[in-house]
């Protein structure tokens, strides 16, 4: 295993009909990857560290198992049992709704 600071899979998409990609991180790069059964091939390579951050962040934060993932579900969670729990504002009862 190599450790997520050498290497790290943020993503699985599809470039088109067929034509799987994966963004993966190498050290301090980003590269976009077509997959194909017998081989891979580098689309595009990014290096500016602002935009790997940025990019690796955005990857990461859109996992199932991310903080704010956990957090955006949870607040979800809330909204809908405070909104189930409230009584009907003085506006609705005066119109009768």
């Amino acid at each position: 295993m190599l450790p997520s600071d050498v290497f790290e899979v943020l993503g699985r998409g599809t470039a088109g009909p067929k034509q799987p990609v994966q963004l993966v991180r190498l050290g301090d790069r980003l590269l976009l990857l077509s997959v194909m059964a017998d081989r891979m091939q580098t689309l595009a390579e990014i290096t500016d560290p602002d935009e790997v951050t940025r990019l690796a962040g955005l990857c990461r934060q859109a996992r199932p198992d991310s903080a704010s993932t956990a957090f955006r579900q949870m607040f979800h969670q809330q909204a809908h049992r405070h909104d189930a729990t409230a009584p009907p504002s003085a506006s609705k009862v005066a119109r009768g709704a």
